[in-house]
């Protein structure tokens, strides 16, 4: 009976959770009305869009939900899929909330990924759940920890548990326990990060990933999904970093942009955080390389092992990838997301709905939920 109710409780504040983030994404959508009512249909393409939500979902969302990306991009596409949809309904019921909290610890990530052929796993040095320490395939003590690291040079030390946009990713250059950029010594750096990190081998970029954006480690989006027994990969997004950043989030002052399928990037970059303003380019600011048709890497490749790689996380619905290429033409894996997926930088990079041709098998298979407004 007592496990009942703390259940109960759990379910409940992973409710709460989402009913939080759908909130949110209702908040954006207010924040930014003013530029999405310049957004103007024709009747026909509100017609179109009545009928197919109504044909295939049971309800017909805010059209301002949809209006969002075009207002970004400039393309129409009725088949968008909102975030205020994806928060409340689909990946609350394509992911169990209770998975999501075991598999969003890093840490497990990359020990669940090896042995995938074609994927290289970056190298960790310290890693770091629940402050109970590993080094290899041994647990060591907080002392033994930083002692491993005190002289491993430069390396990457992130959060490992419910982290988002880059935030804390951080370069170091270790020697004789001391990084050699702040002076900050090996203890000090591994108690701001608490009790769930990763110290890791430093990625170096592909060539054309390295020409496109010098300085950070720039990023393919792949979201892949579970449908009758089948795992498919919707449009990819793509994460351009500027300035002196390491990371290439939109938080954090990156761009997102789509590739096609034969491995170029299509026309422009988008930052779309900014409440007051939307931002784009079509050259990148830094280097100067023209977007539109730049190759950045083997697309179907990197899907070809996202799509095998979602096999390894039992009981995970939709998965949302992250990707890079290093200089050994290695695809290389960043992270996986479970909850609170980013699906705008693949629909606002690319004018592609989510789920492409198999949007209406998802739509039909949540339309009992229908009464969930939108």
């Amino acid at each position: 009976m007592l496990n009942r109710y703390i259940n109960k409780i759990a379910d409940l504040n992973n409710i709460l959770d989402y009913h939080k983030e759908y909130l949110h994404q209702k908040q954006i959508i207010r924040d930014k009305a003013d530029v999405i009512k310049n957004v103007q249909w024709s009747d026909s393409q509100l017609k179109e869009y009545n009928e197919y939500w109504s044909r295939n979902y049971g309800y017909i969302p805010a059209v301002e939900h949809c209006k969002y990306y075009e207002s970004i991009n400039g393309i129409y596409n009725y088949k968008y899929i909102s975030r205020a949809l994806y928060a409340r309904v689909i990946e609350p019921e394509l992911n169990p909330v209770w998975l999501c909290n075991t598999y969003s610890e890093k840490c497990l990530q990359e020990l669940l990924l090896h042995g995938i052929q074609d994927v290289h796993v970056p190298k960790s040095y310290v890693s770091c759940a629940y402050r109970c320490y590993r080094v290899d395939d041994n647990y060591v003590s907080r002392e033994q920890a930083g002692k491993t690291i005190a002289n491993i040079g430069v390396c990457l030390i992130k959060p490992s548990w419910y982290t988002s946009s880059g935030r804390n990713v951080r370069v170091l250059d270790l020697v004789n326990g001391i990084d050699q950029k702040t002076g900050d010594s090996v203890d000090e750096i591994l108690s701001s990060y608490g009790a769930h990190f990763i110290v890791q081998e430093l990625i170096t970029p592909s060539k054309e990933l390295k020409q496109l954006s010098p300085n950070s480690v720039n990023t393919f989006r792949v979201v892949t999904y579970m449908l009758d027994g089948t795992v498919y990969c919707g449009p990819v997004g793509f994460r351009i970093g500027v300035g002196d950043s390491i990371t290439d989030n939109e938080s954090a002052g990156g761009y997102a942009a789509g590739v096609r399928n034969d491995g170029t990037l299509y026309s422009k970059a988008y930052n779309y955080e900014r409440y007051d303003n939307y931002r784009q380019f079509e050259k990148h600011p830094d280097s100067g390389v023209l977007l539109n048709g730049y190759y950045v890497g083997d697309v179907e490749r990197i899907k070809a092992i996202a799509k095998k790689a979602h096999s390894h996380f039992p009981g995970m619905g939709i998965l949302a990838w992250d990707f890079t290429i290093d200089n050994n033409d290695q695809v290389t894996f960043i992270e996986v997301n479970e909850r609170y997926c980013g699906i705008d930088l693949n629909q606002i990079g690319t004018g592609e709905c989510l789920f492409g041709e198999q949007t209406e098998k998802i739509l039909k298979r949540f339309y009992k939920v229908k009464q969930i407004r939108l």
